[in-house]
């Protein structure tokens, strides 16, 4: 019988370390390959390729990790510290990975692994500390998300820069209400001096993105949201919208020119003698679509209330109120 022709003492349960010509093993054992020093380095050096393309990047090519504003210092100080926590089971997994591949490596046959089914220890561990891990990125996130409410205010001594600001097709319109003017894909702030938005859209939805400085809100018809920052450093920065809201989403973008107080004073004067003036007209002229438009000066705005007028635009009226006034961006046609 085929089971008698077999002899125990002929079987052997060792794998071959290597495959010796003319060796009287079967093709079977061909498949099984131990790595030697060479192959190892080999592979060790191939792992350092990645590190190539690492040369061109600067901290200045990701404006989250370089913020220049309290909000964004707070946003990255929470990244951080997120991205510690979490790395706390990673490391050691990484490390026990390597450990385990070496010291259970198919060359070494003194070591065999026994695995204790039964060990309590291990799975409180398991258990324990991704417990302690959640537990300690609720807390850290809910406190900091509510002590970074963008609906709260920043406290400073310096009078605080009111702005308007209003999601167009696609372009931004800043209003600054107690200085009378407007510009549009460029917000001129004061240094050290916090600025508190009002945003709505005069579309669809937007988001308000300005990363070096921290948050972003989103900007819906009919709806207003509130943001509060402040630069803390001079400088040029890009703000956006991070939201997609069509097809000329890629250039709704502007500047944020953070500058010292004289200079701020000195662009209000320059604003006031060279723009032109804002009114429904204009307003109208300016919601039609358009990518990548210039920046924009306007030295007065009409009305006053432009900014609520365009929120009142989209609300639903009630029962028995009078029609509010319709601004020229109005999409029905008369």
């Amino acid at each position: 019988m085929l089971s008698a022709a077999i002899k125990p003492d002929r079987i052997n349960l060792n794998l071959p370390r290597r495959v010796q010509a003319g060796s009287s093993h079967s093709n079977a054992d061909m498949r099984y390959f131990v790595p030697g020093k060479k192959h190892l380095r080999l592979l060790g050096y191939c792992s350092l390729i990645p590190l190539l393309f690492l040369g061109g990047c600067s901290v200045s090519g990701f404006p989250l990790l370089d913020p220049q504003g309290p909000i964004g210092h707070s946003e990255l100080n929470l990244i951080v510290t997120a991205f510690l926590i979490m790395l706390i089971p990673v490391l050691p997994v990484i490390g026990m990975t390597f450990w385990f591949a070496w010291r259970y490596r198919a060359s070494r046959r003194e070591t065999a692994p026994q695995p204790g089914w039964s060990e309590h220890t291990i799975e409180l561990v398991v258990w324990t500390v991704p417990t302690i891990i959640v537990i300690a990125l609720g807390v850290l996130t809910w406190v900091t998300t509510h002590r970074l409410d963008p609906y709260k205010s920043i406290a400073s001594s310096a009078k605080p820069i009111q702005i308007e600001a209003i999601a167009l097709n696609w372009k931004w319109l800043f209003i600054y209400p107690d200085e009378h003017i407007a510009t549009v894909n460029q917000l001129v702030i004061p240094v050290n001096a916090p600025v508190s938005f009002r945003l709505t859209s005069d579309t669809v939805m937007a988001s308000l993105f300005i990363p070096r400085l921290g948050s972003q809100v989103y900007a819906m018809a009919g709806m207003q949201t509130r943001l509060h920052l402040l630069a803390s450093q001079p400088g040029n920065y890009r703000g956006m919208n991070s939201q997609f809201s069509g097809a000329g989403f890629p250039g709704m973008h502007f500047r944020v020119i953070a500058t010292s107080q004289g200079d701020y004073q000195a662009w209000l004067k320059q604003v006031r003698q060279t723009g032109s003036a804002l009114n429904l007209a204009r307003f109208k002229q300016l919601a039609q679509p358009s990518a990548h438009s210039p920046v924009s000066y306007f030295a007065s705005v009409q009305p006053p209330d432009l900014f609520d007028q365009v929120m009142r635009t989209f609300k639903p009226m009630q029962p028995g109120a009078m029609a509010p006034m319709q601004p020229a961006s109005s999409h029905q046609e008369t």
